[in-house]
């Protein structure tokens, strides 16, 4: 097995990725991009990629802003629920550190042992851009049949990724007179009989700006257990 550097767990090249450069923005992301062996024993490697995405009045973003992934990221399947004698729609998201209220763009639903989660884009999103699904993508009908959002899935059919052309969403959430507050996570994990060519003090821990980025080396039994 190849032993990877300890460069490729620091992510040089990701720490300098900024989203709002992107012709294609995701909204909603979940996969692992690369994975080898078997999980908990030498030769396992695999590196994942989340994102999660809520959309708030641009006079709320300084709000939004103190929310991390573990707010907005980790949220799966939702449904609307009743707080308080009050209905909450399930494309609303709430926070509970503050008194945020925003909105989903993609909503998740909760399948079965048979089905997949399914993920929906919020209906308003679809009508205001003029939109039309053939299967996996949505065009615009009034802007040429452009692709303008499209969803990846993985082997067995569930949803692992979507994204958004730039532009059609700048344009919405312009219109809307709000903005994009997107946070995502990346992992990168090895599992090798010696770790001696990584230098870090352990945890290593950087935080640069909005941006964390954590490494460890930790024994484990075989199995996964610490």
């Amino acid at each position: 097995m190849e032993t990877k550097p300890q460069q490729w767990f620091e992510m040089p090249e990701i720490k300098r990725k900024f989203f709002d450069k992107s012709s294609w923005v995701p909204l909603k992301e979940a996969r692992s991009l690369l994975k080898e062996g078997e999980t908990g024993h030498a030769g396992f490697l695999e590196e994942y990629f989340g994102v999660g995405s809520i959309v708030v009045p641009i006079s709320k973003k300084s709000e939004a802003e103190k929310l991390g992934w573990t707010e907005v990221g980790t949220r799966g399947s939702t449904m609307g629920y009743v707080e308080d004698g009050k209905y909450i729609p399930a494309y609303l998201y709430k926070s509970y550190e503050s008194d945020l209220t925003a909105e989903q763009l993609v909503i998740e639903y909760q399948g079965n042992s048979k089905e997949c989660n399914e993920w929906l884009i919020n209906t308003d999103l679809i009508a205001s851009l003029h939109l039309k699904q053939e299967g996996n993508i949505w065009v615009s009908i009034s802007r040429g049949y452009e692709e303008v959002i499209k969803v990846e899935r993985n082997r067995n059919g569930c949803p692992k990724a979507m994204y958004i052309k730039a532009p059609y969403l700048k344009d919405y959430l312009c219109a809307r007179k709000m903005t994009l507050y997107l946070t995502s996570y990346r992992s990168r994990t090895q599992i090798t009989e010696n770790a001696s060519h990584i230098k870090w003090s352990d945890p290593f821990i950087e935080n640069i700006n909005e941006d964390r980025w954590e490494g460890r080396v930790m024994e484990i039994h075989e199995g996964g257990h610490p």
